[in-house]
């Protein structure tokens, strides 16, 4: 159980030591390259919250204490002139704030 614990712990540090890296390329002015090819990729954004299970690594009432993960989903489409399109990044202009 010790080795799953310590394997749990380096994962998330690494996962928060990316996060502060990125975030740092980020607000230093380095905008992500225009999309580039000729086909057309589509975004979907899921958010889940798993009520069975409490979260553990955030701090007290920040998600109502329940599991929760935002993903991103990219997958190719079709072109439709009529719609909008979407940011690569949604929310990226808050994290340069």
């Amino acid at each position: 159980m010790r080795v799953w614990k310590r394997a749990a712990r380096a994962l998330i540090i690494g996962l928060v030591a990316l996060l502060l890296l990125g975030g740092g390329i980020l607000l230093r002015g380095i905008a992500l390259p225009a999309p580039t090819g000729p086909y057309a990729v589509g975004r979907a954004t899921f958010h889940w919250i798993d009520a069975t299970r409490p979260e553990v690594l955030a701090p007290a009432g920040a998600t109502g204490g329940k599991r929760e993960v935002i993903a991103n989903l990219w997958y190719p489409a079709t072109p439709a002139p009529s719609r909008p399109t979407a940011p690569y990044f949604a929310g990226l202009d808050a994290l340069a704030d």
